[in-house]
């Protein structure tokens, strides 16, 4: 075995000595970086999760505006439109997509052509005021009016597009283009 040299010997500190400045700061921004997207994915999933038992009780307005702009985007209106009363019926995706109100409640509901209707979900209760109107090339319009419901929490306030009065009523007019020809 040859006797350590003065070369090896200072290659054996350096070893010993631990991480560079350099490679500190690197590893440092690589962290943080992960914390980044982390921290956003947890504050999406949080406001899902705190969404979703309103939304099941058929409260939360920016997930029924969200399925409205969605149905309209990818359906094609079947027939009527104008009147307060008048159910807006598309076709989408091979399903007749049904949005009505039913007293004060708006239901959606999605069945197979020629099949029975069915009961439908509930998307917003309170609802004064449900109005479609099919407008030329393509364009539909859709205007909803709600009672506030009383406990406002943050995430209902922010939710973009509901005008807000102070006469305990809120309300919104979807404008779609459609994608498809009716």
């Amino acid at each position: 075995m040859n006797p350590p040299t003065p070369r090896t010997r200072r290659s054996a500190r350096r070893r010993e000595r631990g991480f560079t400045l350099l490679e500190l700061t690197v590893a440092s921004a690589l962290m943080l970086l992960a914390l980044a997207v982390a921290t956003g994915a947890l504050v999406a999933a949080g406001r899902l999760f705190a969404l979703a038992p309103a939304s099941l009780r058929g409260g939360e307005p920016e997930l029924a505006e969200r399925l409205l702009r969605a149905d309209l985007a990818a359906g094609a209106p079947l027939a009527g439109g104008g009147l307060p009363s008048d159910a807006l019926m598309l076709e989408r995706d091979g399903l007749e997509v049904v949005w009505e109100l039913d007293g004060n409640r708006l239901r959606r509901s999605a069945t197979p052509p020629g099949s029975p209707p069915a009961e439908g979900r509930l998307i917003l209760d309170g609802v004064l005021l449900f109005q479609w109107q099919a407008l030329p090339e393509r364009t539909v319009v859709v205007r909803l009016v709600r009672r506030t419901p009383a406990p406002l929490t943050a995430a209902h306030l922010t939710t973009p597009g509901w005008y807000r009065s102070g006469f305990g009523l809120e309300a919104i007019e979807v404008v779609v283009s459609q994608r498809r020809d009716g």
